[in-house]
């Protein structure tokens, strides 16, 4: 709703914004002035499935947590059941505007054109984890006088890291999200000459 009532604004108030934020702010870059810096941060597909995960099992207003819970549904078996397109090559239909099958159909291609629309969109494209490099790119970008601080914090769910989860899960998850997986090492490979 926050999207559609932005994009029904008057130009010069929109214009007026100095930052928008969210999941959905890309939605919003077509509405925003041409000066504006854009950034966005990217995480790891497979640490995104396993952290999504436990978000909804804590998060009681998440759409999938009734769900997840009463079918007791495991880590191992979440991106396999099809219980949300969120689950299944998510960043490369995301920036794409393709169907999972559509992507699917043209991994290659998909893949490459995901990367080209965000290389085009963005100014400033990060990874999770290295957040204070995202922070330092966008200091330079916005010619901030003040450093951030160092010690970037995040509140974390109560989940288990990477490294704990069973390489059976890792397959899984990895084999479901192929498009992903790429397209983040690909982003990961061609991001370092994006902005210094």
């Amino acid at each position: 709703m926050s999207v559609k009532e932005f994009q029904s604004l008057p130009q010069a108030l929109r214009y007026s914004y100095h930052l928008i934020f969210g999941h959905n702010a890309n939605e919003l870059l077509d509405f925003i002035h041409p000066d504006t810096i854009t950034l966005t941060v990217l995480r790891d597909p497979i640490d995104r499935i396993v952290s999504h995960y436990f978000y909804v099992k804590q998060e009681k207003r998440h759409y999938l947590h009734e769900r997840v819970m009463k079918s007791n549904i495991q880590l191992e078996d979440y991106v396999s059941y099809g219980l949300s397109t969120e689950l299944r090559n998510w960043y490369t239909t995301y920036f794409t505007g393709l169907s999972i099958e559509e992507a699917e159909t043209e991994a290659e291609e998909s893949v490459r054109r995901a990367a080209e629309v965000i290389l085009g969109r963005y100014d400033i494209i990060g990874f999770q984890d290295d957040l204070s490099a995202v922070m330092i790119k966008l200091r330079n970008a916005a010619k901030l006088s003040k450093p951030f601080d160092a010690q970037v914090r995040y509140l974390a769910s109560r989940r288990i890291s990477l490294q704990e989860v069973p390489k059976n899960i890792i397959k899984t998850i990895s084999e479901v999200n192929f498009l992903d997986v790429k397209f983040y090492a690909l982003l990961k490979k061609l991001v370092g000459s994006k902005i210094q």
